[in-house]
């Protein structure tokens, strides 16, 4: 029942949608549809006018960033959020740090960074750049991110728009990994 509007205009009209665990769903339409309405909705940046928003099994009226990335949901948009300047590693714990004795926890971040890359097969180390691997390896530098937060929905925000071909193929490969995972994943 999420509805919203903006100012006249009705983005969202009592839609329900429903994505169990190791399901994957295309959200599709034409543009001005809603369809990024009701992304930015899951993931914080638009409260609903009306509605809930169900993440594992708890109810919530709306949800704030913050709030959405407890929950459980991971929203990773077309434009990528991570800094080309810092390691791979740096970026998928950027704002949630590990820190020992009052010192950033490198080593560790980096050995569980590498399992994470492991876990969506990227090819590339915890210790690149981001700004040197190809856009899919960011791509997958973006949702190795939202595993680390414990995300159990996936939201891919037209991930392929900026990709390759075998770019694209290679991402549909690590969705249906992640959908086999368990995940509940929006494309």
């Amino acid at each position: 029942g999420l509805s919203k509007s903006f100012g006249g205009v009705r983005a969202l009209d009592g839609v329900d949608l429903t994505v169990p665990a190791g399901q994957v769903h295309a959200l599709l339409g034409h543009n001005g549809a809603g369809k990024s309405t009701l992304i930015k909705c899951l993931g914080g940046a638009f409260p609903p006018d009306a509605g809930t928003i169900e993440v594992g099994g708890r109810s919530h009226s709306r949800l704030s960033p913050r709030e959405s990335i407890a929950a459980g949901v991971a929203i990773i948009f077309q434009t990528l959020s991570v800094v080309d300047s810092l390691t791979v590693a740096e970026n998928i714990f950027l704002g949630q740090e590990w820190t020992r004795y009052g010192r950033i926890d490198r080593r560790a971040q980096e050995e569980v960074a590498a399992g994470l890359l492991e876990r969506v097969a990227a090819h590339c180390s915890p210790r690149d750049r981001v700004g040197e691997p190809p856009m899919g390896q960011r791509h997958l530098v973006e949702i190795a991110r939202a595993l680390s937060r414990s995300a159990s929905v996936l939201v891919l925000d037209e991930p392929t728009a900026a990709l390759s071909g075998a770019e694209s193929d290679a991402l549909a490969e690590r969705v249906e990994d992640l959908r086999g995972q368990g995940l509940a994943i929006v494309y």
